[in-house]
């Protein structure tokens, strides 16, 4: 009998890049409570028009940036009025957002600046390691001064209580 060589299946960098960016999304929410920072709306409650409230994991530094771009504190989960529907949003308004991160958020500036000029290159090793991070991702103490959470955060609301097509597979 004639065995047929197994071919070894080769990773798409944008597959694991997309599983590493749904990771973060889901991260950047799950430490802020589910809620919007700027405004407290809880993902998934209803809104003002009865709709459900929907939230976008924000990065403050560009996702251009591969230094920054799964550090889940260069996230900031914001409701769709905060991010870029309303006028004070981080997308309509930079200026605005940036003040409202000074006020609110002044250690995550620094930190955010400290590391983005930081090169890295991309390879198959370095995003399996990201995603292990992301699926394991909790806070430290540091990390936790860091964001400087208000006395809300976060709230009860668990990964588990979101909808399933809200998390990565």
């Amino acid at each position: 009998m004639i065995k047929k060589k197994e071919k070894k299946k080769k990773v798409k960098l944008s597959t694991l890049k997309n599983k590493a960016d749904g990771l973060w999304s889901v991260k950047v929410k799950e430490i802020h409570g589910f809620k919007c920072a700027i405004c407290g709306k809880v993902h998934g409650a209803p809104n003002t028009k009865g709709k459900k409230t929907y939230l976008n994991s924000h990065h403050i530094e560009g996702r251009k940036n591969y230094a920054l771009r799964w550090d889940v504190l260069n996230g900031i989960p914001l409701c769709t009025l905060h991010h870029d529907l309303g006028i004070s949003s981080a997308e309509q308004s930079p200026l605005w957002f940036f003040k409202w991160l000074q006020e609110n958020r002044p250690k995550l500036i620094d930190y955010i600046y400290s590391k983005r000029e930081s090169k890295i290159e991309m390879s198959v090793e370095l995003y399996l390691k990201i995603i292990d991070r992301l699926k394991d991702f909790s806070l430290t103490e540091e990390e936790k001064e860091i964001v400087n959470f208000p006395a809300s955060f976060p709230s009860p609301i668990s990964s588990e209580d979101i909808p399933a097509d809200e998390t990565p597979s």
